[in-house]
């Protein structure tokens, strides 16, 4: 992955477990932790949802509790890209389960042509976990003629899980 095609990707929870974020050969985000301090990882899970083929500029955040989300940019056809909001509770488990809604309606990407960098960096996605447990993630593109847009996702907690 290139320097300009991430974003947060570290993160600590409460436990002390540290989780990373990173693209792999597919270009698709997977992530790994460690109990140890980084001295041995889990195996690397693919956090996007079946159909995107491809996603860049990947943010992690994770709350005290464990609770893990990402946000990206994602395409199923490498022409439009949009905003993805992932979160999982369970995250340290072998097969953990994300939830992954896209953040526009179909049909509505964020950035109606191929991505992106051509000229610098023009776009950022940031996760982060709010004070009563709902995750929240920002969104910015340029688009080719210049323009600019941005959009909030935001994702409430379910089963009980508040705060951090």
């Amino acid at each position: 992955m290139s320097a300009n095609q991430s974003s947060d990707t570290l993160a600590l929870d409460g436990a002390g477990r540290l989780y990373t974020l990173w693209s792999d050969e597919a270009g698709l985000p997977v992530l790994a932790w460690s109990a140890n301090r980084g001295h041995t990882w889990s195996q690397p899970v693919r956090i996007t949802p079946a159909g995107v083929v491809q996603a860049v500029l990947p943010s992690l955040t994770v709350a005290a509790d464990g609770r893990i989300g990402v946000s990206y940019y994602g395409t199923t056809d490498k022409q439009v890209w949009t905003g993805f909001m992932a979160i999982s509770a369970d995250g340290t488990r072998p097969q953990p389960e994300f939830a992954t809604p896209a953040v526009t309606p179909p049909g509505a990407p964020l950035m109606p042509e191929p991505c992106c960098w051509a000229s610098g960096p023009q776009e950022y996605t940031a996760a982060r976990w709010a004070p009563d447990g709902s995750l929240w993630a920002a969104f910015a593109a340029t688009t080719a003629k210049g323009d600019a847009r941005g959009i909030m996702g935001h994702l409430v907690p379910v089963g009980g899980k508040r705060g951090q």
